[in-house]
């Protein structure tokens, strides 16, 4: 008998994060329906789609995120979990020609969907680089770690963490915006993680947090750390 695949497994969390987010007045019996068709093949263009809804700008503030980080002509930036690109090609542009993007994804559709917008773009200053739960090669003397909506994807954030550690600068920071529980989009307290959790895992790999943006996001949490001991 043909094993039926379950096309709910086959969404990362963090579709089902941005769905959630901008479709969360709508009929679950839809929404079940529009999840059932990225079972089909060539489903990459899809969750392209649902990766970047057409309200994400609205709610994600992307603009003002980067400005609160900071981010200038010539940083050296990890995007952790890049996804389509939705911050990578932001932050490109942020840190110029002089400046580098590294797009950290494990998703292989989400990887061809990379490189093919950083050739569409033009941009050179950004690399597409595979990664895996384990960790991802990746330079030295990065000035900012960034992460979206990934952390309670990762199967060992402390470790994975740690490990990127020592890639940092001396000043380099690691921000993390994170699904927040109580939300809408937690479902109920089963998806995303709570910040206080966050805080006592990066403190474990060796971080203190520094910045706790908690009013600027409705539905996310957004921290900054940086190496401890500094």
């Amino acid at each position: 008998m043909e094993k039926r695949v379950n096309p709910l497994k086959i969404v990362d969390d963090r579709v089902v994060y941005s769905i959630l987010l901008s479709m969360r007045l709508i009929y679950k019996s839809l929404f079940v329906a529009f999840l059932v068709g990225l079972a089909v093949p060539g489903c990459g263009r899809v969750k392209e789609r649902l990766y970047s809804p057409g309200d994400r700008e609205a709610w994600q503030k992307p603009g003002q995120v980067l400005d609160i980080l900071g981010v200038q002509i010539g940083n050296r930036i990890a995007d952790v979990g890049a996804g389509a690109g939705y911050f990578t090609f932001k932050l490109a542009e942020r840190v110029g020609d002089p400046g580098r993007v590294y797009a950290v994804e494990v998703d292989r559709d989400m990887l061809e969907i990379l490189q093919e917008k950083k050739e569409l773009l033009k941009r050179g200053n950004v690399e597409v680089i595979a990664g895996d739960q384990v960790g991802a090669a990746l330079p030295s003397d990065l000035d900012l770690i960034f992460s979206c909506n990934v952390f309670h994807e990762m199967e060992n954030p402390e470790a994975y963490f740690r490990k990127l550690q020592p890639l940092l600068k001396r000043t380099g920071r690691v921000a993390i915006i994170e699904v927040d529980p109580k939300g809408a989009a937690g479902l109920g307290g089963i998806h995303g993680t709570k910040s206080e959790e966050i805080v006592e895992i990066m403190k474990r790999a060796g971080y203190t947090l520094t910045a706790n943006h908690h009013d600027l996001l409705e539905e996310q949490h957004f921290l900054v750390f940086e190496k401890t001991g500094l």
